[in-house]
């Protein structure tokens, strides 16, 4: 209290105005057989019939009784399975503390009282009151370290004979001993003259109904002593793109800008008129077999040779056999002639008058 008073004189003040057994454990009552400061089964209560606060009345009990039912069916069925006679988190504690007893010294010399000493300690404890000076085992019901170094140093004693009854497995099962019957559904109630319930009056409060209740300025979480790393100043990085700053979602929002495609020209795209067509290259052939309509098949295919190839064609026309070769040029309007006429034999002969 010396160290509270020197710490926050505003602290100690307020806290001694409430009774030493409220807040000091070593003023708790020893035959509760719980070491708690706080009993948070209320808070347990609440959270459990969370689903149900916000439904009719029926409906809410219908909810919990449901409720009941499978929580005292799956505690006592996981019970069954459980090989020791002590419930599963008091035996943990027995493992744990038997581990510090290694640490210790006992010294006795007759009787139910054992010295034992630790690393700057030292208590005493009677086997036979199941009491030691550190009130640990009074208070929780389960050997302390102390106890059980005694124990141990006396031999052929088992620890879970020193539990405390209220902490054994056949106790847990009476308090699991009991049954909630099965009852028919709404169809199968009976019928009252009674008027039916109707829901209380009720005035619906601005924003969203509140169902987690409003936690106290202590119970809140304090960021000075919480033990997982926070997200505060770290670097956010796109799985995506792999920068930081950004996260996969809004990750469109820090690409570049597209590049929009240069405009095509309006119109149908001029010829160039410097290209003529004695410069075309053109190379012809002509079978000089006849169809059935007595037209002439004309084949043409075009390649563009280099600067260095000459203009040539592999077939004279059929009416300059005989003649002389003329010019490239001549040849290229020659051949050009011969496809426009061929062309026009292909059609559909004219009607005779």
């Amino acid at each position: 209290m010396d160290e509270l008073k020197a710490l926050s004189k505003a602290a100690f003040d307020w806290l001694v105005k409430f009774p030493a057994e409220y807040w000091s454990k070593s003023h708790f009552r020893t035959y509760v057989k719980c070491d708690m400061l706080t009993n948070n089964m209320c808070e347990s209560l609440n959270k459990t019939i969370l689903p149900a606060r916000d439904k009719p009345i029926i409906t809410m009990l219908e909810l919990i009784r449901c409720l009941l039912m499978r929580r005292i069916h799956t505690r006592r069925d996981k019970m069954k399975k459980w090989p020791h006679k002590v419930c599963p988190k008091v035996f943990k504690k027995i493992e744990h503390r038997k581990v510090l007893a290694g640490a210790l010294i006992v010294e006795w010399s007759g009787g139910p009282k054992y010295q034992v000493k630790g690393p700057g300690e030292q208590f005493v404890v009677n086997l036979e009151q199941s009491m030691c000076e550190c009130r640990k085992w009074q208070l929780g019901g389960i050997p302390c370290k102390h106890a059980i170094a005694s124990i141990h140093y006396m031999g052929g004693m088992s620890i879970d004979t020193f539990v405390d009854k209220m902490l054994l497995t056949k106790t847990y099962f009476k308090a699991y001993n009991n049954l909630i019957n099965p009852i028919n559904g709404e169809m199968m109630w009976p019928r009252t003259d009674y008027p039916a319930p109707v829901p209380p009056s009720y005035t619906r409060q601005p924003g969203r109904p509140r169902k987690v209740r409003i936690k106290d300025p202590f119970e809140k979480e304090d960021n000075s002593t919480r033990t997982t790393l926070g997200k505060t100043g770290a670097v956010m990085t796109c799985g995506h793109c792999g920068q930081p700053g950004h996260n996969q979602r809004s990750c469109h929002r820090h690409l570049p800008p597209k590049q929009k495609p240069a405009p095509k020209p309006r119109g149908r795209p001029r010829k160039n008129p410097q290209i003529s067509a004695a410069a075309t290259p053109i190379t012809t052939s002509i079978s000089t077999s006849t169809s059935a309509r007595g037209a002439v098949p004309f084949s043409s295919s075009s390649t563009r040779p280099t600067p260095s190839t000459p203009y040539t064609t592999h077939a004279p026309l059929q009416r300059n056999v005989g003649r002389k070769s003329s010019t490239p040029s001549t040849q290229a309007s020659q051949a050009s002639t011969a496809c426009t006429s061929n062309a026009r034999k292909r059609g559909r002969p004219p009607k005779k008058a």
